[in-house]
């Protein structure tokens, strides 16, 4: 990755179909375990309207450090997940 800038885990909310495989991936990176508790990615759904929106809780995300992509992304079959850079100041 390059220097200079910081990355991160984004949502494209119009692809996601609230399926959880991303929860489920983040879980078992962090715990080898298939629950959601320790997913830093949060899935709200409104089931009135059908509305879904995904939250990546970057304060616990560790970008799957041990892998060569990080597995929410891997794993998100509609592709909603991407990762996004951002410049830092230097």
């Amino acid at each position: 990755m390059e220097k200079g800038f910081k990355y991160l885990i984004a949502v494209d909310q119009q692809k996601c179909t609230g399926c959880s495989a991303c929860q489920l991936a983040c879980s078992f990176h962090h715990t080898k375990d298939c629950g959601l508790g320790a997913s830093c990615i949060r899935i709200d759904r409104d089931n009135g309207t059908g509305r879904i929106e995904t939250t990546i809780l970057e304060e616990c995300c560790d970008m799957c450090m041990d892998q060569e992509h990080p597995l929410c992304i891997r794993f998100c079959a509609p592709g909603a997940l991407f990762l996004s850079r951002k410049r830092v100041a230097s």
